[in-house]
């Protein structure tokens, strides 16, 4: 089978898999298997959505991407089992008004699958919060070793694993946890918006300093 066509003719063997299905271990095993399953695929285009037609299924993907982060964040903040967040997945999907049809139904899973955000994983930690005050008075603490990680991390190297496992030795000899966070936060920000975030570094070291 064309591997492109695959998501979609999964989706269309689970919906018909769980439309009458009615063990939640059942319904939890076989969402987890295809999100397991699609993973692995490649992301595609929309011209392969085995017969589904996007232009009439788009007016459903506002909803069914808000829909599904919510639920993601509600079953985290609430400490749900996978069990418990693919129930309610499919309780979402099977029984909403919007998705009123066996196609819209079908390309919710699709397009699930498509987004590449599941499977669902339980996480055992609890999130780490710092408000503004706290954020700028530890980025001032830590100044110098923000700084050498900004320096490491402009340092030429062949391999993502040589500046990585020099970073994570920095911030693992650090002793605060707190800390810790910190500057992982701020490192993996500059990664992603380098000049920007360096630049809300030392404005904030400038105030400080001033």
């Amino acid at each position: 089978m064309d591997n492109k066509k695959m998501k979609s003719v999964y989706a269309n063997l689970l919906y018909e898999k769980l439309e009458n299905e009615t063990d939640k271990s059942k319904i939890a095993k076989a969402l987890d298997d295809f999100f397991v399953a699609t993973r692995r695929l490649e992301k595609y285009s929309k011209k392969y959505m085995g017969g589904l037609d996007y232009d009439a299924m788009k007016c459903y993907v506002s909803f069914v991407v808000g829909m599904t982060r919510t639920l993601k964040q509600t079953c985290f903040m609430e400490k749900k089992t996978a069990e418990e967040f693919y129930n309610l997945l499919w309780g979402n999907i099977k029984d909403n008004n919007i998705l009123s049809t066996r196609e819209s139904r079908i390309f919710a899973l699709w397009l699930i699958a498509q987004r590449g955000e599941l499977p669902f994983h339980e996480i055992k930690f609890a999130p780490m919060r710092i408000d503004d005050e706290k954020f700028e008075e530890l980025i001032k603490k830590n100044e110098i070793i923000i700084d050498k990680l900004s320096y490491i991390y402009n340092l030429s190297f062949s391999q993502r694993t040589e500046v990585a496992s020099l970073i994570l030795n920095e911030i693992l000899s650090m002793e605060d946890f707190e800390d810790q966070v910190l500057v992982f936060s701020i490192i993996t920000q500059m990664m992603l918006h380098k000049e920007e975030f360096q630049s809300k570094v030392r404005d904030v070291c400038m105030r400080h300093n001033s």
